[in-house]
């Protein structure tokens, strides 16, 4: 947030310049982030929520039974917030979790324990401090209350979605608490509901009772659709629900569509997209995304794949980013595969934040053992000089070729400026679309440089790398052997001049 990278550890806070990795401050708040400070695989955020949240000019953290205000640009504390004890309370009450829309804070208060839980908060099956008592709202600017809500049953810290004059939240209980709750043989009191409350005044401008079942809300105030699912992947508790997706307008809480989709983590919202961890759908209807297939150009279904991760798929508005063996990506504007930054792994927590234009990577892996080589914090900018090779295991569409390129001794497949899927031959990248070639002599030379040492204009990627003492080409570009008739297609070759 305005070229600062804001990073919580143990005891403390800290920024650091995004373009430099200087250190611009560090704040000591003894005792900050309690339920995160260990290094085992475990819930964190994605079960209790987050701890602290940046704006340009301040930032706000949970410590204790307040909530601190620090300068954005000096770390210097310049106000510690709390909400007012309620009747027969000693103290101010505990902060849970919160979140920032405008000139208000969203908080939830009064973190709730259950009995039925194990372990620590945060680990295994613990569900303690995973909801709240109260939901409140401040003035973020003074830390003055604007008005609270007690919940029936317990608002659900990774339901608050906030819009600009709307705040959506889910008053109930996990699925886990209730299992819990039964094996003792008690039921939960009242009825689970989802809310849709007036940001500024907090009164009730409707409400959902049937097929509450979310641990994850979002909302899109652009298309003023509001999402309902859970949010299971690694490292969350076993009772995320999964493979159902409800979707509201945010409006009047009207249900647009309610679908058996596999999020796999919580999702995202892009423009008209709902995107999960593998596809991605039409937010208005919940319709799987149909985009062009780079061969056929016909309409096929959007897939983003990835090799093992910990950590869930977190987007922009043109990446999405991963763990994909090593720190992955997809290009979201050319739809060209999965790509690789190679030599180190992005964090077990999702760590590739794109934002000031750069990408960071702060180090979340102090205890991983993956045998990586670089084990460090660093920072990225768009250099379009860089060779970047992507891989792509979608499903072929059946249907002739109307574009492709042949990349032959490429490292990997990459999409042109001018849209052409160019695939890499022999495959030797990780996976690729299937186009049926053949070349002789079956086993020519293949060489392959940097495109860095290549001077002309054009396509010098694919000009560095090539084959020696070819002396014939075959690409089958209609499927199957049925007849459809002529077909004109223009082939352009790609030569250069040998590099010793």
């Amino acid at each position: 947030m305005g070229g600062r990278l804001f990073i919580q550890g143990p005891d403390l806070m800290r920024a650091l310049d995004v373009y430099t990795g200087r250190i611009l401050w560090e704040t000591e708040l003894k005792g900050v982030g309690t339920f995160f400070d260990n290094t085992a695989h475990q819930p964190g955020a994605n079960s209790l929520g987050g701890n602290f949240v940046s704006t340009m000019e301040r930032v706000y953290v949970i410590h204790g039974r307040g909530l601190q205000c620090l300068d954005a640009e000096t770390g210097r504390r310049v106000g510690e917030w709390t909400v007012p004890a309620a009747a027969g309370e000693k103290e101010p009450p505990e902060w849970g979790t919160l979140a920032v829309s405008g000139d208000f804070i969203v908080a939830c208060v009064r973190p709730m324990v259950f009995e039925s839980s194990k372990g620590k908060a945060g680990w295994g099956e613990s569900w303690d401090r995973t909801s709240s008592r109260t939901l409140a709202v401040l003035n973020r600017k003074t830390g003055a209350l604007v008005w609270s809500r007690d919940a029936a049953q317990g608002f659900i810290h990774n339901t608050l979605a906030v819009g600009p004059d709307r705040l959506f939240c889910i008053d109930g209980h996990r699925p886990g608490v209730v299992a819990a709750m039964k094996k003792k043989g008690q039921a939960p009191q009242g009825t689970p509901k989802l809310l849709c409350l007036d940001l500024s005044r907090g009164e009730v401008l409707w409400a959902q009772e049937a097929d509450v079942f979310g641990t994850w809300l979002g909302y899109s105030a652009e298309r003023d659709v509001l999402i309902q699912s859970g949010r299971r992947s690694r490292d969350t508790l076993p009772d995320e629900p999964d493979k159902r997706v409800i979707a509201y307008r945010g409006k009047d809480g009207a249900r647009l569509w309610d679908k058996p989709i596999e999020t796999g983590g919580p999702p995202m919202l892009r423009g008209p997209l709902l995107i999960t961890q593998q596809s991605a759908y039409e937010l208005s209807s919940g319709d799987p995304y149909l985009r062009k297939d780079p061969l056929t150009g016909l309409p096929a279904p959007f897939r983003v794949s990835r090799n093992y991760g910990c950590n869930a798929m977190i987007g922009s508005e043109h990446l999405l980013t991963f763990r994909s063996a090593a720190a992955g990506f997809f290009d979201l504007t050319r739809d060209g595969g999965t790509g690789n930054f190679g030599g180190f792994k992005s964090g077990c927590t999702s760590n590739l934040i794109a934002a000031d234009g750069i990408l960071n990577a702060p180090d979340y892996t102090r205890t991983c053992v993956c045998s990586y080589q670089n084990q460090t914090s660093l920072a990225m900018i768009h250099a379009p000089e860089v060779e970047m090779w992507t891989f792509s295991d979608v499903q072929p569409v059946p249907g002739p070729v109307v574009a492709a390129g042949l990349n032959f001794g490429a490292p990997g497949d990459r999409r042109a400026d001018n849209g052409t899927f160019w695939m890499e031959y022999p495959k030797v990248g990780g996976p690729s679309p299937d186009l049926e070639v053949s070349v002789e002599p079956a086993k020519p030379e293949w060489f392959r440089k940097h495109s860095a040492r290549l001077s002309g204009d054009g396509l010098r990627w694919v000009a560095a790398s090539g084959g020696k003492g070819l002396a014939a080409v075959k690409v089958r570009l209609v499927p199957g052997k049925e007849a459809h008739g002529e077909r004109s297609y223009t082939v352009r070759l790609v030569f250069s001049e040998p590099i010793r």
